[in-house]
């Protein structure tokens, strides 16, 4: 083990001394590669702590397989050098919690401990690699290849993420590695994922992968997120309830002209820029823009709804917008945004995401990513509850409700707190304002890439 660890510790620290009582010949190839000097000796003895540096050491790990010599071994370098960092390697697992509380050590880890989870998870499930336990659960470290027939073919990280309850650490595609992917990464045919997350979620996406069918309950209610078919059929009737209602749809700004306002302003458009509006509605916001970004820049708008779009184009042709130029108006959904990736400088968004199911939200926001030049700005507006008046917390929960019974009571629209999400779609939030407005509570979120 110890000879593992001053591998790994080596490729990044070149400061590294070792203490050995019997060096073994066939680990020496690690330190002559790297140059990693030996002192034979008892590291229980101080002259031979003082002999390693012992005194300006940052850290020590002893690491032998006898718990007491590591104990003392520790203890006499920390009279030596009371501010020293010290890690342990100890056999039985409750005397190293104990010993760690009793003096005061960094870390004291239990070897068996460590290595029980990964034993236990190779008997449930080939494909992990590792395991480790946090607190009462147990995590797994997991590599899959996806099958061509597989159902993630086509998915974006996000949307994995938030529908296997699983965390993806590593995307590799046509021999690439991406660490830590993006949120808006597509997952390919002949693809590998190595993710993290409960036995449970690791058993089903090894099923996914290879292309076999996973196995859903499925709720009768739109509001069940697990269910595909509900949520086709209320995103089309959410975008048919759109179509109709053409012009009473600007009834809403009594309730969102002023967080509109606030995101038109964090949106700093200036003159030069490529923006784009997701859900343009009747072009109200989107002719504010095309004024600020002028006739060096552009504007893209997309909508659900044909006959907003319409209204939309009616607007920018006014007397008023003669002159105007750099407008393209398309039919699109924010979850499949037809641009090119880091082709826009900043995009704007107003209760539209309040209107997806929370997976749905975490794509859209990762497409917005997608699409955004780096540096460049992300700001939405849609309703919340946190940090509202309690007023507006009422309302906001009687919104939910709403929603939940029947979804277009409330135009398909319910509270989401937004932050979080952003985050996790690999956004990062700059600020969040709550406004107010005739007793419903929005939030304005801008974010940066």
């Amino acid at each position: 083990i110890g000879y593992r660890v001053v591998g790994q510790l080596a490729t990044r620290d070149p400061h590294i001394v070792v203490v050995e009582t019997d060096p073994k010949e066939e680990f020496s190839s690690v330190l002559e590669k790297y140059e990693i000097p030996i002192i034979i000796g008892d590291a229980r003895r101080d002259d031979v702590l003082e002999k390693a540096g012992v005194r300006n050491a940052r850290t020590i790990l002893a690491l032998t397989n006898d718990d007491l010599v590591n104990i003392e071994v520790a203890l006499n370098a920390r009279e030596l050098n009371p501010s020293i960092k010290v890690v342990l390697r100890m056999f039985d697992e409750h005397l190293a919690a104990r010993i760690e509380r009793a003096f005061d050590f960094q870390a004291v880890f239990s070897t068996t401990a460590l290595a029980a989870p990964s034993f236990a998870a190779a008997v449930w499930n080939q494909k992990i690699l590792t395991s480790v336990a946090v607190g009462d659960a147990h995590l797994h470290l997991a590599r899959f290849e996806v099958s061509p027939g597989s159902g993630l073919v086509g998915l974006t990280i996000a949307l994995v993420e938030a529908r296997h309850a699983v965390n993806v650490l590593l995307h590799q595609r046509e021999g690439q590695k991406d660490l830590l992917p993006a949120a808006g990464n597509v997952i390919g045919p002949h693809d590998a994922v190595w993710l993290v997350g409960g036995i449970e979620a690791i058993d089903a996406f090894d099923l996914l992968a290879g292309g076999k069918r996973e196995r859903r309950w499925h709720s009768r209610r739109f509001s069940d997120v697990h269910s595909d078919d509900a949520r086709a059929v209320l995103s089309r009737q959410i975008e048919a309830h759109y179509d109709q209602m053409g012009d009473a749809l600007e009834r809403g700004e009594r309730y969102e002209s002023r967080a509109k306002a606030r995101a038109l302003a964090l949106l700093d458009a200036r003159a030069g820029h490529v923006v784009l509006e997701v859900g343009v509605g009747t072009g109200g916001l989107l002719a504010r823009v095309v004024s600020r970004v002028g006739g060096g820049g552009r504007v893209i708008g997309i909508d659900v709804a044909e006959s907003l779009l319409r209204r939309a184009r009616s607007k920018l042709e006014s007397p008023d917008q003669a002159g105007k130029n750099g407008v393209t108006l398309v039919r699109g959904t924010a979850v499949r945004i037809p641009l090119k990736d880091e082709s826009v400088d900043r995009v704007l968004t107003t209760y539209v995401l309040d209107l997806l199911e929370e997976e749905d939200v975490l794509i859209a926001l990762a497409e917005m990513r997608r699409v955004l030049k780096p540096g460049g700005l992300v700001v939405c507006a849609g309703l919340t509850s946190r940090g509202a008046s309690l007023a507006g917390q009422v309302v906001a929960s009687g919104l939910a409700l709403a929603r939940k019974i029947r979804p277009l009571w409330t135009g398909g629209c319910r509270p989401l707190d937004l932050e979080p999400l952003a985050r996790r779609a690999g956004l990062r939030v700059v600020t969040r304002e709550v406004v107010e407005q005739k007793g419903r509570a929005s939030e304005v979120v801008c974010c940066a890439r």
